[in-house]
């Protein structure tokens, strides 16, 4: 019996130090957080409903990396809100200002049982997400959306005037929608406009207003390009030009980066840039 009990002791003595060894360092609030304060300013701290740009690092307990603004490219925005439950991060940034960094332990058992759904295998139940914050900024809601907006206008009326040189350079008569896209078809087809919900197949060929071609179905080894229009499958610049050309209609759509990629981009176009294609309406299904 003592044996045995000994061993009881033992085992719960090594799952002590193990849940030490994770907090070891950070104090917990009354309401479950684990915090770590790395370095702490006389700045303002977030209220709730401001916008924070911060830098981040998440990880397991084991110290494994699971997304970060490194792997983002950029810091992000985050909007600050009420705890949802106990042991929130939420608590945590209302503790922090520009300039501030804390670590904070988050139970995965608590993120889960308030946001239910399907759990990562790699979380397991008992342990902790380890989420390393560093502040950059902090703004009212009004001064983030006033920024963003200031930012649009701007971008847009640059976008205007390059998309202008380049219809201008290239001689194309094109249109504007009320969306801001330009269409200009240059050979008008004979057969019907595509609707909404049908499979429609083109060829096309995209480039920058620079001319770097980032993709076309000419390529060799590709074929034409089928969607289907109006399901969002496409940039939403083509499923309103496509939509504007009958069947064996060649088209130049010009596209605002807004209709297109916007400010995330994608592979081979950089963020915010506007797009020129050549397309061919072959069929409608």
């Amino acid at each position: 019996m003592k044996k045995i009990a000994l061993a009881v002791l033992t085992t719960a003595f090594a799952f002590t130090a193990c849940k030490n060894s994770v907090t070891s360092g950070y104090d917990k609030t009354p309401d479950g957080l684990w915090v770590k304060k790395i370095n702490i300013t006389s700045s303002p701290k977030a209220k709730v409903g401001d916008i924070i740009t911060v830098n981040f690092d998440e990880r397991t307990q084991k110290d494994s990396e699971i997304i970060s603004t490194r792997k983002l490219g950029k810091p992000a925005p985050l909007e600050v809100r009420a705890p949802l439950y106990k042991g929130d991060v939420a608590e945590g940034l209302i503790m922090l200002g520009a300039g501030d960094s804390a670590s904070f332990l988050m139970s995965i058992d608590s993120m889960f049982k308030k946001n239910p759904g399907p759990r990562p295998a790699f979380l397991k139940s008992g342990e902790y997400i380890k989420l390393n914050i560093k502040v950059l900024s902090v703004e009212s809601k009004e001064q983030a959306e006033k920024e963003r907006a200031d930012a649009a206008a701007q971008q847009a009326s640059q976008e205007g005037n390059d998309i202008a040189d380049y219809i201008k350079t290239n001689k194309i008569k094109a249109q504007q929608t009320a969306s801001g896209l330009y269409y200009a078809i240059d050979k008008k087809g004979s057969g019907p406009l595509p609707k909404p919900g049908q499979s429609v197949t083109v060829n096309y060929t995209g480039s920058l207003l620079n001319g770097t071609v980032f993709d076309s179905s000419l390529k060799p080894g590709r074929s034409p390009f089928t969607f289907v229009l109006g399901q969002g499958q496409v940039i939403k610049g083509w499923d309103e030009g496509v939509a504007l050309l009958p069947v064996g209609s060649k088209a130049h759509l010009i596209v605002p980066s807004a209709l297109g990629y916007g400010p995330q981009g994608n592979q081979g176009i950089p963020p915010n840039s506007p797009l020129a294609f050549e397309v061919e309406v072959i069929s409608v299904k």
